[in-house]
């Protein structure tokens, strides 16, 4: 029973991060831009009905220790959407516009409502293939998020946020995450090695290195192609099936 609410926080999350995109996103999407500011006010109230929906349905059917993880994960992603950083001057600041904030959130509040909010609520959970699963979608959502940052440059400058990209440039940005990803897999290959895990956690244990590595083949066409970040994003997606299947047969 955690999935629809791990649907709805999802899509209250967006949609609330959408209405407080206007300025980079006049930039970098002109067109989602007019449709998003026309309608505004509905995203707005559909993104606080949505949160509220999936905390109503975690506290029903999920539970209190659950419902409780997914609060406080709504929580960061309503800051990172909302501004309410106070300023002596100017105007408020969101998460986002934090520099390291911009891709450490998003990376932790992913996986752990797809990944250990649901698993907190089982009955047995193994935990090392748990924090495996969490690790491997965060180093996915750090890849595609720095992808995000190359294509949205332009408009994040201008809105003032602070991204690994418009501190580093490409190729740089790019490198943390494909380093965490390296570590990541190598962890995997010695916890094979070591007679701790099955050998099938090899193969989606190195598709996040494969995507950060597309990802920087594709550094200067992801600031001019928003095709190449969705193919990016379908490449990580279609990593959890290899993960699914070694959740089931590879514990």
């Amino acid at each position: 029973m955690a999935a629809p609410s791990v649907l709805l926080a999802g899509f209250g999350i967006y949609q609330l991060n959408r209405v407080f995109d206007f300025v980079e996103d006049e930039i970098n999407d002109p067109s989602a831009y007019a449709k998003a500011y026309l309608a505004r006010f509905a995203l707005r109230n559909m993104a606080m009905a949505a949160i509220l929906a999936s905390l109503l349905l975690s506290a029903l059917f999920v539970g209190p220790a659950a419902t409780a993880l997914l609060t406080v994960t709504l929580l960061a992603g309503v800051l990172y959407s909302v501004p309410f950083f106070k300023r002596k001057r100017g105007e408020s600041r969101r998460i986002k516009q934090v520099i390291g904030l911009k891709n450490i959130v998003p990376s932790a509040v992913w996986p752990i409502a797809a990944v250990l909010y649901p698993g907190i609520s089982s009955p047995d959970p193994h935990m090392l293939q748990l924090f495996l699963a969490i690790a491997l979608i965060s180093c996915s959502v750090f890849i595609i998020e720095v992808a995000w940052d190359i294509r949205d440059s332009r408009g994040d400058r201008v809105a003032g946020i602070s991204t690994l990209v418009t501190a580093f440039g490409h190729t740089r940005a790019l490198l943390i995450p494909f380093g965490a990803s390296s570590s990541y897999a190598l962890s995997v290959a010695l916890l094979v090695f070591l007679g701790h895990l099955s050998p099938l956690w090899l193969l989606p244990g190195f598709l996040p290195v494969l995507s950060a590595a597309i990802a920087l083949l594709w550094k200067d066409s992801l600031a001019e192609s928003r095709d190449r970040s969705h193919i990016l994003v379908l490449i990580n997606v279609l990593a959890l099936i290899p993960l699914g299947l070694t959740g089931r047969w590879g514990a």
